[in-house]
This record gives C-alpha cells, sequence and structure tokens, in this order.
C-alpha cells in the first residue's frame, strides 16, 4: 500500500484547512492523498460536501477528485484542489471567514503560478502575502 495523508476541513481549530463559517462543521471533511489520487471524503453527518464536475453536482460520501473538479464545503466554495493543495503534498495555509479568504492566494480557485510567499499576521494569525504592510483581515500593521 501506498504513502496516504490526509488533510482535515471545518470549523476546529486543529483542522488543517479552517473555514469559519456558521454552515460548516467542525468535521465537515478531508481531502485524503492514496496511492496517487486524492478523495474527498464527508464527515458531517449533517452538512454537505460536493463536488461540481461540469455540469454534474456530486454530493460526496467519499469521491475520487479529478483535474478541474470544484469542490465545496456546506455552503462554502469553490475551491479548486490546487489552491489547497501544493505540488509537494503539502497543505497550503489560508483561512476561510464569512469576509472571504485571507491569505496569499487570495482566490481559492487559482492555480499554483499564483501563489506567493506568507508571513502570519501577529495580531490575528491571517495568513498573508509577504509583501503586504497591513493585514486585510484585522487591519493592524505586519
Amino acid at each position: 500500500m501506498g504513502a496516504q495523508k490526509i488533510w482535515k476541513i471545518g470549523r476546529d481549530e486543529q483542522a488543517d484547512i479552517k473555514i469559519n463559517s456558521k454552515n460548516v462543521s467542525r468535521d465537515q471533511a478531508e481531502i485524503v492523498f492514496e496511492n496517487g489520487v486524492y478523495f474527498l471524503v464527508n464527515l458531517s453527518k449533517h452538512k454537505t460536501s460536493f463536488i461540481k464536475r461540469g455540469n454534474d453536482k456530486i454530493k460526496v460520501q467519499r469521491q475520487k477528485i479529478e483535474s478541474g473538479d470544484l469542490l465545496f464545503f456546506a455552503d462554502q466554495g469553490p475551491f479548486n484542489l490546487e489552491s489547497l493543495i501544493d505540488e509537494d503534498k503539502t497543505m497550503i495555509d489560508f483561512k476561510v471567514s464569512n469576509s472571504g479568504i485571507s491569505s496569499a492566494n487570495t482566490d481559492p480557485r487559482v492555480g499554483l503560478d499564483e501563489i506567493v510567499e506568507k508571513k502570519r499576521c501577529g495580531s490575528c494569525a491571517s495568513i498573508i502575502a509577504k509583501t503586504l504592510d497591513k493585514c486585510p483581515e484585522c487591519g493592524s500593521l505586519t
């Protein structure tokens, strides 16, 4: 059996990908990488995760993620896999809140070539572009 990696998604502070929305469960979903394939697994009993593939909306229990798929967690999305996981199979650090995404990757639909160096805001701990002098989340100087 090949190597496996799992990224937890949800509101929980321990989630690898934190989504701060009351409509997302603490343990909403996970992305699993095993044997060279990514899967989206819904963990929530009450909140749906789904994949939009072309014109099809696929409600997820465990579903293979294909190139071009858009991922949704409850009412949050779309995200593409490249906006969440980088080419080295590590999670791209960002936080989603009601005011949008706070990170170097300001649009979750952009590809890896759009990602710039990041730093953490000293006041609110948001991940922001290293070139910013002011945090877009809390407004403090970085």
